[in-house]
Parts: C-alpha cells; structure tokens; sequence
C-alpha cells in the first residue's frame, strides 16, 4: 500500500501545486491589470476560491495517503502492538462509515446542482465542479481507509 499511497499522494500534490501556481498568477495578472491598466478580471477572486476549495478537499486525500491527518493516538501508541492495531482498524472502520456516509449525500447534493445546471456568478463554472471535490475527497478518504484497514488486518494475521 504504501508504493501506492506515496504514488498517489505524489500525483495529487503535484497537480494541486500546479493548480496553487495558477492561482497565485492569476491573482498577480489581476492585481498588475488593476493597478497599471485599470482593468480587472472580474472572476479573478471567484476563480481563485474555487481553486482553493479544490485543493483543501483533494489535498486531503494526500494527507490521509500519507498518515499526516490529526490524530488523537496517544494511547495507541502507548498500548501493546495488539491494542494498536485493534483501535487502527476501529478508527479506519469508523472513517470508512462517516466518510461513506458524508460522500453519499454530498454525491445527491451535486446531482441536483448538474440537474439544474447552476453556474457561479461571475466565472460561470458549472457549481458541481467544486462541489463534487468535496464527494472525490470523502470517498478518496474512505478508500485509503479501507487500504489501511486491509493492511492493518493482513499485518496481524501474519504476527499470529
């Protein structure tokens, strides 16, 4: 798993850099266009919160992959390697379960929003874009839950 995690954690953040590159530059053609052109993007602002959204939903699927999320662990730490696998697995069960279960409806939410075709105000993105970045997230969250699980399983198989 971890060839895999560290493989796909290396894509997301790569392609959400580029995405944080764009918007930092869109931001400073803007801010160069206002002040020496007296013109301004006007989906400037709107686009650049679309991207940061964007980011802060997929970047968490990075952070899951790599087991950088915040974590109250002290006593698995602290109890025997068989404590600390058994509360691992309950803790992937139980994102498995919330994750799932908050990716489903945020899903039904961004069907109504393609269903109707809402776009932003300004930039006229289709709003289930940034939306289903939320749904991506949660299920990206969930599989690399389920991963772990599945390793944290095989692994004490193999210590017995």
């Amino acid at each position: 798993m971890s060839t895999l995690s560290a493989r796909l954690s290396s894509v997301i953040r790569n392609g959400l850099a580029l995405i944080l590159i764009g918007a930092v530059l869109l931001n400073c053609v803007n801010i160069a266009g206002r002040y020496f052109f007296n013109y301004s993007i006007l989906s400037g602002d709107e686009l650049q919160t679309l991207a940061m959204i964007i980011i802060a939903f997929v970047g968490a699927i990075a952070v899951s992959a790599e087991n950088q999320q915040l974590r109250m662990d002290f006593i698995a730490q602290m109890a025997p390697p068989w404590l600390g696998r058994t509360l691992l697995a309950l803790e992937c069960v139980l994102t498995i379960i919330v994750c799932t279960f908050v990716a489903w409806h945020s899903a039904q939410f961004v069907l109504r929003l393609f269903a109707t075709g809402q776009k932003s105000a300004m930039a006229q993105i289709p709003v289930w874009i940034p939306h289903a970045s939320l749904t991506l997230a949660f299920v990206g969250i969930a599989a690399v839950s389920a991963l772990r699980l599945a390793g944290t399983v095989f692994q004490k198989g193999a210590d017995q």
